[in-house]
């Protein structure tokens, strides 16, 4: 497994919880909607509606990732703080950097030189994602 491969894999990862919790909220707004519609009596549009439930999508996407979150978690609990933080915030929660920044009240330029790394005249700073990639190759 290369860098890169980690990177876009915990991007990926990202991605996917966001799109978890759009749908688990669109089903929740079905389910409201569903519960209106019988209690009016409208019943046959209840039925079409539960016909075009999400539920079974939404187990299929979390079945299907549950592998690549496991592998990533266990290495972002083993990054020291606030690194950590931030990686939880950035792949597991989805959040922005932006966001990242005022929930931790850090300027967002922090926040990405902790996530890319950056290098300065007088030394290195490894990036979160050379450091979770270093886990799992099993250099640290």
């Amino acid at each position: 497994m290369t860098l890169e491969q980690v990177i876009n894999e915990l991007k990926f990862l990202s991605l996917r919880n966001k799109s978890i919790e759009a749908l688990l909220e669109l089903e929740k707004r079905n389910k409201k909607r569903y519960d209106y519609l019988v209690s009016i009596g409208r019943t046959d549009e209840a039925e079409k509606l539960a016909n075009k439930t999400l539920e079974w999508k939404i187990g299929e996407q979390i079945q299907g990732f549950v592998d690549i979150e496991a592998k990533y978690k266990d290495a972002i609990q083993r990054l020291p703080e606030p690194d950590k933080t931030i990686a939880v915030l950035r792949f597991i929660k989805g959040l922005k950097t932006k966001e990242i920044a005022a929930r931790l009240h850090y300027k967002e330029a922090t926040i990405k030189k902790r996530l890319y790394g950056r290098k300065e005249k007088t030394y290195s700073y490894s990036s979160i994602y050379e450091q979770i990639y270093k886990i799992i190759k099993g250099e640290e």
